[in-house]
């Protein structure tokens, strides 16, 4: 972890962020990038199976609850 005394002051982290900015535009420097590939997109799930999951999700928080018992007993 870095020391606190060698961090720059947040005010002086932007100016020194906005000069690099310009010099990249102005092709003075190269600046870092990171390519990053996507996940694949989920399922597509119908109505029917979300209002499903909702309610196994709705019922499995009810069952923590003290009224457990009571909910049984119905």
């Amino acid at each position: 972890m870095k020391d606190k005394r060698e961090r720059l002051p947040v005010a002086e982290q932007i100016r020194k962020g906005l000069e690099e900015a310009i010099r990249h535009a102005k092709g003075e420097i190269t600046l870092k990038s990171t390519t990053l590939e996507m996940p694949d997109r989920p399922p597509e799930v119908g109505t029917e199976g979300l209002a499903n999951k909702e309610m196994a999700a709705a019922w499995s928080g009810i069952r923590s609850m003290p009224m457990q018992g009571y909910l049984t007993s119905i």
